[in-house]
């Protein structure tokens, strides 16, 4: 029986969009300058977006038309991670899914840019325009089959619109869709919640035309992000019986033209990813992730679901709401619950296999925005079998302010309040419910992820302890430990309020590499004279060719967060891979940049180098 009130799931729509737009043009297209738009691609939707313009605007499969001088300022929208090297020629490392879902309103965009006299670049604002469109048409698109898919539970509108609430506004949705809106996870999300409204729709009424569409918006999933297949291992649950899916499977054989114009449509898109292949290199098939991949041995499952660094239930903790949702599945159908936990379990295993658990830098646990409507499914079914008035008060009491937390990071992550990799629980504390411009850029950073075993090169490391010469190191500023004790002999690094550099480590190329990938280490002990002291030092590793022209720049903050003078030795550690174009007349410089000139000691300052291995 539906719950009184409709149109409340209707004015949740209203609601979240209005706050979505708000956040997508203050927070964004506007920014603090005027031209926060400029930002909209970055990162990992720089490869997403490059297929539109070098596709259709210039035909140029290299991408060499970032560096020509004629089309402006776009070098910008160049990453070094978008192309990756393969036997078979250079391709773009991201799937061209997203560009798909985009190329509508890039037409759009293109024909808007001729319309206002502006650059046909692909990357002028009228093009950006359309991707913040296109993210907030999708957003809404996956709320509404969302909303669709609460109808087929029987759930009633008022917790319908709760839940739209939850995920609209209480998850890092809202981060991927108003502030990086070119990045595959709205998509995901909108394709996912469209594909598993129309499964369902197929389980419960054996229709052609659901299947075919499952079978057209299945290929689109695989071709925005591959390992979003795992999608179909929610049908067993959206059957709801053992009855009901075997009629399913029946059908598709009873019906073969029914399968056959399914597997076309799927066949038939996911061929765009191959023919992009083909454009780009020659070759029909590459792998376009070079050295990346899962680590099914050693799942990370606990950090994913739980770490200060990352972890789902600590950045959407409104997800919270899965467990009661399981719980009421086992008392009513345990059937729902087997397939839905089956499934539930095989998400959490792949997403906490990659290879970079934390998924590298951004906000929450990203990867699990795909499969919210899925994950709100149980969410949904335990507000809604609350008997309680009083209970579900209280519920829907405390998940509004779960709710208004998740606004509160969602603008922290956008600051640079929360930082976008190295989180714990110290710096979690620091910054919890923290908006202030004070708080912005003061968290340190942390080692480098690799995917690989990392192999110390045998007589490549060098401690600069203060006590004697070493070799690459200078020796500048090593004063006697007067006002307190070193962290290891008598000696000190001192940095004062006259001296903005110290002692720095510089070794030739041709003195460390070795022809295989390579990893520097960086490892530095330090302690405060003064208050915060440390907070604006920067540890530099910097790569300059034979001529001194810099080639790489690499700052790292030395402090992991704001701290009093408490003559305490704190020990900070940084690791890089190091890029592959270093040749052996290169110099490699590491070295501390005391910005503010302000009192701290440093000692054993270290430097290692190390050998990336692939896995056996």
């Amino acid at each position: 029986m539906k719950e009184s009130g409709a149109g409340l799931s209707h004015s949740s729509l209203v609601i979240v969009l209005l706050v979505t737009v708000f956040f997508a043009y203050f927070h964004r297209w506007k920014g603090e300058d005027g031209n926060g738009w400029e930002a909209l691609i970055d990162g990992d939707s720089k490869g997403y977006y490059a297929y539109l313009p070098a596709y259709f605007i210039y035909d140029d499969p290299g991408y060499t038309f970032f560096n020509d001088s004629r089309n402006g300022s776009i070098s910008r929208y160049y990453s070094g991670r978008l192309l990756v090297s393969t036997e078979k020629g250079a391709v773009n490392k991201n799937y061209a899914g997203v560009a798909v879902m985009l190329a509508p309103f890039f037409f759009l965009g293109h024909t808007l840019a001729m319309v206002v006299n502006e650059p046909l670049s692909g990357y002028s604002w009228p093009y950006f325009l359309m991707v913040m469109v296109a993210s907030l048409v999708y957003f809404l698109a996956g709320l509404y089959f969302l909303r669709k898919i609460l109808r087929t539970y029987q759930i009633g509108d008022a917790t319908i619109g709760f839940i739209l609430l939850m995920t609209g506004l209480g998850t890092n949705l809202l981060y991927y869709t108003s502030i990086h809106a070119a990045m595959s996870h709205v998509y995901s999300f909108a394709l996912i919640s469209a594909f598993v409204y129309f499964m369902r729709m197929y389980c419960l009424n054996i229709s052609r035309w659901y299947l075919i569409v499952g079978g057209a918006l299945l290929a689109l999933i695989v071709l925005v992000r591959p390992v979003n297949l795992l999608v179909v291992m929610v049908i067993p649950f959206l059957a709801g019986s053992a009855t009901v899916l075997y009629r399913a499977f029946i059908s598709l054989f009873n019906k073969p033209s029914y399968l056959v114009a399914a597997i076309f449509a799927f066949c038939a898109i996911v061929f765009i990813q191959f023919y992009m292949f083909h454009w780009q290199s020659g070759s029909w098939w590459v792998w376009s992730y070079g050295e990346e991949g899962f680590i099914f041995s050693n799942p990370q499952i606990y950090k994913v679901l739980f770490s200060f660094r990352k972890g789902l239930f600590i950045y959407t903790p409104v997800l919270l709401m899965i467990i009661p949702g399981l719980i009421y599945m086992f008392r009513t159908n345990k059937y729902e619950f087997m397939a839905y936990t089956a499934n539930l379990l095989l998400v959490i295993f792949v997403i906490s296999s990659w290879w970079n658990w934390y998924y590298g830098d951004g906000f929450g646990q990203r990867a699990f925005i795909d499969y919210y409507s899925v994950l709100m499914i149980p969410a949904a079914l335990a507000l809604q079998h609350i008997r309680s008035i009083v209970v579900k008060a209280v519920v829907f009491f405390l998940l509004s302010i779960l709710i208004t937390v998740s606004l509160i990071q969602n603008y922290a992550y956008r600051y640079q309040i929360i930082h976008p990799s190295a989180m714990n629980f110290e710096k979690y504390k620091y910054v919890f419910l923290k908006t202030g411009d004070r708080f912005r850029n003061v968290l340190g950073t942390d080692t480098q992820l690799v995917y690989g075993k990392l192999q110390p090169l045998q007589g490549k490391s060098w401690t600069n302890d203060g006590e004697s010469p070493i070799s690459f190191w200078s020796s500048s500023n090593i004063v006697d430990a007067v006002q307190s004790p070193a962290y290891s002999g008598s000696k000190v690094i001192s940095y004062t309020n006259s001296n903005e550099y110290g002692p720095a480590f510089e070794i030739k190329a041709a003195d460390f590499i070795t022809g295989k990938q390579l990893y520097c280490r960086t490892t530095v002990w330090w302690q405060q004279q003064q208050d915060t002291a440390c907070k604006s030092a920067l540890v530099i590793i910097e790569v300059n060719d034979s001529t001194g022209r810099n080639k790489h720049w690499f700052p790292m903050q030395l402090a992991d967060m704001p701290r009093k003078a408490d003559a305490v030795w704190r020990k900070s550690h940084f690791g890089l891979i190091l890029p592959s174009d270093i040749v052996s007349d290169d110099v490699l410089k590491v070295y501390v940049w005391n910005r503010n000139k302000t009192n701290f000691f440093l000692d054993d300052f270290k430097v290692s180098f190390l050998e990336i291995q692939p896995y056996n």
